[in-house]
């Protein structure tokens, strides 16, 4: 059944078929919403015709397209080589990319967070100190005779710079006692911005997911629906890739635990994720690509109509409005 939006008073009007998911399209007690629907109504307004949408799948669109049903296919349709084969597209309306979805359940990474304490950006800090400590304690074996090796005067200056302390053994000479309040000083300042980056690292750090970005991907497994550009984003990041026939059934997939992730465009990832408190969007958007209308092959003169005025409701700032209706709180 097709359901009509009349825009303006006119006697044309264009037959476009949407598909898509929220925020893009919305569909509630037969009416339609959404980012996709706004940015359509805008332009269909701006060209001075109606619009006669056709609800229906993302994989329909393409067929109602190439059939004649629909003269204008919108679903979040990612422009590319591949289907610019066999379709036409309009000017890019939207930047968009893939991202990440998983189950909001934290793994503890204790070696991780180690390994970015001691191998991370303080290495410089560990490579100071260790070689502070050594000349610190040769200066002070040398100095003090009570010491009765290099090794004494190392372990003491470690102890010291921590403030716990070497027992008996204190400096009994001026240089000693010189060469004490320094050990003090830069074992105070580093062992102060030690136990900060400690706690800092393992605040972060310490709990995280087992996929934290695309780089994680390799060898996981991962859902996706079929025909989008996510399946061979997936394969390329080396993913066992799960390919469904709707977004529904990714979702299910990953609330079951038979799959670790789920990549889908980046503006309907982090719808699903406001709406389920289960889920959680890790990594960067990735994969980055432009949106646009689809057309038959040789829709040339409507190609042209839908251009200009694309570029004209970008150009006054109508789809920046929503923009900020659909994605600001996302």
């Amino acid at each position: 059944m097709f359901l009509v939006f009349t825009l303006n008073v006119s006697s044309e009007e264009i037959i476009v078929s949407i598909g898509g998911e929220a925020p893009m399209r919305i569909e509630e007690d037969g009416k339609l919403t959404g980012f996709d629907v706004d940015v359509m109504n805008a332009v269909a307004k701006d060209m001075g015709v109606g619009v006669r949408y056709n609800p229906t799948t993302f994989h329909s669109v393409f067929e109602n397209v190439k059939s004649g049903k629909s003269q204008v296919g919108v679903s979040a349709i990612t422009i590319n080589s591949e289907r610019e084969k066999e379709f036409n597209f309009t000017h890019p309306y939207k930047k968009s990319g893939l991202s990440i979805l998983v189950r909001d359940e934290p793994a503890m990474d204790i070696l991780g967070a180690l390994s970015k304490v001691f191998f991370g950006d303080l290495s410089n800090v560990w490579i100071f100190f260790g070689i502070f400590t050594l000349i610190m304690g040769f200066l002070i074996y040398w100095s003090e005779h009570e010491f009765n090796s290099f090794g004494d005067g190392v372990w003491w200056t470690i102890v010291t710079s921590t403030t716990v302390g070497y027992g008996d053994l204190a400096p009994k000479t001026t240089t000693g006692r010189v060469l004490a309040c320094i050990v003090m000083l830069v074992g105070i300042c580093t062992t102060g911005i030690l136990i900060g980056a400690f706690s800092a690292v393992f605040n972060t750090q310490i709990i995280k997911y087992d996929i934290n970005g695309v780089d994680d991907l390799s060898r996981k497994k991962v859902s996706t629906v079929s025909g989008t550009t996510s399946v061979s984003a997936l394969k390329k990041a080396g993913a066992w890739v799960y390919e469904t026939d709707t977004l529904k059934e990714a979702i299910l997939l990953l609330e079951a635990k038979r799959v670790d992730a789920l990549v889908y465009d980046d503006p309907i990832i982090k719808h699903i994720a406001k709406e389920n408190d289960n889920l959680v969007v890790v990594g960067d958007m990735f994969d980055l690509q432009d949106y646009g209308f689809l057309l038959a092959k040789d829709s040339i003169e409507l190609r042209e109509t839908l251009n200009r005025s694309i570029l004209n409701v970008i150009e006054n700032g109508t789809i920046s409005k929503f923009e900020l209706k659909w994605f600001s709180s996302e």
